[in-house]
């Protein structure tokens, strides 16, 4: 449990140092009428994209995607945690 609380308090932290520095995040898109699967970076500030590129349908949804961050320093086993 510690771990977790961890893990998604350093997630919390980066997501405010991206939002407070207008970064950009790269999101990912299906269309649930074509099923047109699309990556898009934005601001993190931006509306979600509704229409899609293929069919220009108003049926676009943002996925949730996995975040990819390397835990280092000691402590941390690069192969071994799961």
């Amino acid at each position: 449990m510690k771990m977790r609380t961890f893990i998604l308090k350093a997630l919390m932290r980066a997501n405010r140092v991206l939002r407070d520095n207008g970064e950009h995040m790269t999101y990912e898109y299906i269309c649930e009428n074509c099923k047109h699967t699309w990556e898009t970076e934005q601001s993190i500030k931006a509306e979600p994209i509704k229409i899609c590129p293929k069919c220009n349908e108003e049926k676009a949804k943002r996925l949730i995607a996995g975040c990819n961050f390397i835990l280092q320093g000691g402590g941390w086993a690069k192969e071994g945690y799961k």
